[in-house]
């Protein structure tokens, strides 16, 4: 399975992208969550943080799929990440003024636009790899995905003492490297 990685220098790129990028997604929350809980937020607010960010895929994920197949795929994959590193250095700076109400609704925006992301990077992984290949690649990204998301939340927690800011400043920088 990890022979794709280096036999297929396009799936490698699009994998890369798409850890990196997630990997700064998990660091993002758990420092959103932890400025929600100090900021005296309890359960239903860390729930609110949650749901700020799951929730638009509901909406979102009909267009986003759409929009996968109407447009160049390769300038969806560089373009979405792209405006999250700005938004993202937008909910730092909201973050640094604890201005709760509008990091939560730049975390609506930048997840909103996110839903581009994974229509388009399952349509383009069919072209980074041959047919016979297809299985294991999507294995590969499958379980990228967990494994991300444990690796980000522990970072998450590792940067958290130098609060949100730095950590949202580095999930910028994951999208800006995943662009």
């Amino acid at each position: 399975m990890f022979d794709l990685l280096q036999k297929r220098p396009k799936f490698r790129l699009l994998w890369a992208a798409s850890a990196i990028s997630l990997l700064g997604d998990w660091l993002g929350f758990v420092a959103i969550s932890r400025l929600t809980l100090d900021q005296g937020g309890g359960p239903l607010a860390l729930a609110g943080v949650y749901a700020a960010h799951v929730l638009p895929h509901t909406w979102a994920m009909p267009i986003a799929g759409v929009m996968a197949d109407r447009f160049d795929r390769r300038r969806l994959l560089i373009v979405v990440p792209l405006l999250q590193t700005l938004i993202t250095i937008a909910m730092a700076h909201a973050a640094s003024r604890h201005a709760l109400g509008l990091l939560q609704a730049l975390i609506v925006v930048r997840a909103t636009i996110g839903t581009c992301l994974p229509p388009a990077e399952t349509a383009a992984l069919r072209h980074t790899v041959e047919p016979s290949e297809l299985v294991r690649a999507n294995a590969l990204v499958g379980g990228t995905w967990s494994a991300c998301f444990v690796i980000g939340m522990a970072l998450g927690g590792a940067i958290a003492v130098f609060g949100p800011g730095t950590a949202l400043l580095l999930d910028s920088a994951s999208f800006f490297l995943a662009a």
